[in-house]
């Protein structure tokens, strides 16, 4: 973790104030320490560079993939890739980089700054971002697999591009950030793999970034009336996966100017690797992009126009003073 991300930090039960014990690092990084909240008491530990801000008490059960401890050497990631590169359909193999390379772009901020990447995953995105930035940029990849997060490391530090990189384990519905630190957002399909309560991930992601910052979001979309629709309506998700809700969810998480471009559309086929959509319907793959505003809107406030009596409009343009 990059000295410079410390100030940013704060405790994601209770957003107080941390204290860190560092016992190993540079005058870059820190690489293992203990951060306590004196708030709230709560530890989190700091290994090999990436901090755990999972906490004593998750939202949900989570267990760690079983490919990621595959893929933490090379041979084993290429392995991994290029069984799942295969099962995506062809539409996605021959336009999904262009996408990416654009999602990439949008989310490179004017001037120096600090990126948040949601749920970075195995760091496709990041990897792309990484090739845009300035030498004044930092990036913060989060997710909130530990293994996950360690076999991405392991593959930027093969790669040398692992100095402007911090990488933080963390549920991104609390994340462990104080308000307005960033200077820009951007997931690659992050919030769809949230199963409880994406919104609230929206929303805290929105409260870190700074005013007027943007933010991409590389997502899959399906229609309304789809089977898959019907599925993720059980489980409250139709909201993340169809273009309407998905564009009202960020709108009502404080966002302007909210768009979406479809880059490929088709039937998906379906795959072992990829529970939804399901086989046979139609699917987008597009880019959501918007805005945190200059100035948050005041709701609920009335406002009253007073006019003046006609007569005295009349006397002004005679150019005689108002009785």
């Amino acid at each position: 973790m990059r000295r410079e991300i410390l100030g940013f930090l704060a405790c994601p039960s209770c957003h107080g104030d941390l204290e860190i014990e560092e016992t190993a690092g540079n005058y870059l990084r820190v690489t293992a320490a203990i951060i306590r909240c004196p708030q709230c008491g709560t530890k989190y530990p700091v290994t090999e560079g990436v901090p755990d801000f999972r906490g004593n008490a998750p939202l949900e059960p989570f267990q760690e993939p079983d490919w990621a401890g595959q893929a933490i050497t090379q041979e084993g990631r290429d392995r991994v890739y290029d069984a799942y590169w295969i099962s995506l359909p062809e539409e996605v193999r021959r336009h999904g980089p262009r996408m990416i390379r654009d999602l990439a772009r949008l989310a490179v901020p004017k001037g120096a700054g600090v990126i948040l990447d949601v749920a970075t995953g195995s760091g496709t995105l990041l990897e792309e971002v990484l090739r845009n930035i300035g030498r004044s940029t930092l990036i913060v990849g989060t997710d909130y697999s530990l293994s996950v997060t360690r076999t991405t490391r392991a593959h930027l530090l093969r790669l040398g591009r692992y100095d402007p990189v911090s990488l933080i384990v963390c549920d991104v519905r609390r994340l462990p950030f104080k308000d307005e630190v960033f200077a820009s957002a951007c997931s690659f399909a992050g919030y769809q793999n949230i199963q409880t309560d994406p919104q609230a991930a929206v929303v805290e992601t929105h409260r870190t970034m700074k005013k007027s910052a943007p933010i991409a979001f590389g997502a899959t979309v399906v229609r309304d009336s789809s089977r898959t629709a019907a599925q993720l309506a059980q489980k409250g998700l139709e909201r993340i996966f169809v273009t309407r809700h998905l564009r009202d969810l960020f709108n009502q998480a404080g966002f302007v100017q909210v768009h979406f471009r479809t880059y490929l559309s088709g039937t998906w086929p379906g795959n072992p690797y990829d529970p939804l959509p399901l086989a046979g319907d139609w699917y987008g793959h597009g880019i959501l992009t918007g805005v945190k505003p200059m100035v948050v809107p005041v709701r609920g406030v009335r406002t009253r126009t007073v006019r003046r009596p006609p007569e005295n409009r009349r006397a002004r343009r005679r150019g005689r003073p108002a009785r």
